[in-house]
This record gives C-alpha cells, structure tokens and sequence, in this order.
C-alpha cells in the first residue's frame, strides 16, 4: 500500500482524496524538481528548444539560462514547462535504443516518478504514436486502452491517434472525434461487410440495422433485452455525430467539444476492444 500523509490517515474518504486529487499545471511542490529535471534533461539540445517553442534563449548560455527564460512570462509559466518536457520526450522518441544514453533513460524515469509522486495531471505516456506527456484517466479506461494501442492493427493505431489527440498537452477534439469513428469502422467493416471495398462505418451500421438477429454481443439476448440493438445505438451516436451539423445561419459545422470527443473516444475503446475480442460476432445458428 502506498504511503500517505498522517493527516490524510483519518479516513477513508481522506486517503481517497489524496491519492485521486490530480493537479493542474505545474503546482508549487513540483516547480522546482521539474526545473532541476529540464535542466538536466535539455543538455546541449537547449537552443533548439527555444527556437521550437517560439522562446528567446541566449546562444551558448547553457540549460539552466534556458530554462529560465520559459519562467521570464509568469502567465505562461506552466504551459511553457510543460511544454519543454513534451518536446524532450518526442525528441528522444526519434532516437534508436543505441542513441540515447543511459542517463536519458534514467531521466524519463525521474520524470514519471515525480510526476506520479507530485499527483500531477499530466503523465509520461511511452507509447505510439511518439512519446509525450498525456493526461491521466481512470486505471480501467487506461488498462483497456493499452490492450488495444499495441495490436498492430488499423484499429489500435487510430486508438492511439484518438488518445493523443484528446487527451495530449495540445488536444484537437474534432482529430479525437474523426481517428475514434475510424478505428471503430476497421473492426466493423471485416466483421459486417468484407467484401465492401469502398465500405464505411454507415454501410455496416445499414447492415446491422437490417437483420440486428445475426448478431450478438456476448450472447447478452433474452426477451427484454437484445444486444445487438444496443450495439448498434453505439455505432449510431458515433458515425451521426462525428460532424456537427451547421447552424442554420450557414455558419461553419460546431466542432466536437471536449465532453464529446472523450465520450467518442471511450466508447471507440470499448467497441474496438469487444471486436478484436470476439465479443461482438455472429449468433449461433444465423446464417
């Protein structure tokens, strides 16, 4: 069990709240231990950084100086910092096992430690598509993503894309919200329409639709409840939403919110994971 302080020893409810209360940005008891970490971490790749993030950082001045102009704009303070490890981390993406060194693969342990140990929001996230931070979700929804991610189908890299798109330190919603409703419609397309060569999501929910008794999910059928009608009202609120419908002003399509693309996400999870799985398949004795 892991440990807590004494004043949150009370109760149940107050060792909840520590370990489950996540910080936004960069609170004060992480400040300074990031700080020491970038300057560690950026080495002599300092001047490249500034240039990327758009930040003025004296030539051959050293980490330390340019870590300290990301802190020169304190309204910007944490997104710049944040942003600094981000961009650490996709660096050393690019690198092969034997160029990176082994103080750089310690570093990204420290980073997960003391973003784990701060409570911070934000997570070192080692998976495809490159490495970046990601914000936390629940261990279920995370356990169940990393089942499908590393698949090496269709599937699990457009999960991926979805999951960096919504919940990276830059989120695009309506990007979560389009690789979500993709990934969905690979398993989809070769359980319900093979041989469509030009098949979509829409095609497979049409043939859903006209004989739902083909299928299953689980074999959860009895006389009040039928498992392929739920299914294919997941399919629908997908594929229906996944553009916005434009206002009648003739202004341009709403984009996905935040609310929505996480929903669509989670659910594409769970979809993607019931196909590879098996899960969702023919009914016995259909035909």
């Amino acid at each position: 069990m892991s440990w807590v302080p004494l004043w949150a020893r009370g109760d149940d409810d107050g060792v909840k709240a520590y370990r489950e209360t996540l910080y936004e940005g960069v609170p004060e008891h992480l400040f300074s231990s990031l700080r020491s970490w970038l300057i560690s971490a950026l080495a002599d790749d300092y001047e490249i950084m500034g240039r990327e993030l758009r930040v003025a950082v004296e030539p051959h001045s050293g980490s330390a100086s340019a870590v300290s102009a990301l802190l020169r704009n304190p309204d910007r303070r944490d997104d710049l910092l944040l942003a600094a490890a981000d961009w650490i981390l996709h660096r050393w993406y690019g690198m092969d096992d034997y160029e990176r060194t082994v103080e750089e693969d310690q570093l990204i342990s420290e980073l997960v430690q003391l973003l784990e140990q701060s409570g911070s929001a934000w997570k070192v996230s080692l998976a495809e598509p490159y490495w970046r931070l990601m914000r936390r979700v629940s261990p279920e929804l995370q356990s169940q993503a990393d089942l499908v991610v590393p698949s090496g189908t269709t599937a699990g890299s457009e999960i991926g894309l979805a999951w960096a798109a919504a919940f990276g330190l830059k989120p695009d919603y309506p990007k979560a919200f389009q690789h979500a409703v993709t990934a969905v419609e690979s398993e989809a397309l070769q359980l319900f329409i093979p041989k469509d060569g030009a098949g979509t999501l829409g095609k497979a929910i049409a043939h859903l639709s006209l004989k739902p008794e083909r299928y299953t999910v689980a074999g959860l059928d009895d006389k009040k409840s039928d498992s392929a009608a739920t299914l294919l009202g997941m399919l629908r609120m997908l594929w229906d939403n996944q553009e916005r419908h434009a206002p009648p002003n003739g202004a341009a399509p709403e984009p996905a919110s935040e609310e929505q693309a996480v929903a669509a996400v989670t659910v594409a999870v769970t979809l993607v994971q019931w196909f590879q799985a098996g899960t969702i398949r023919e009914a016995n004795g259909s035909s």
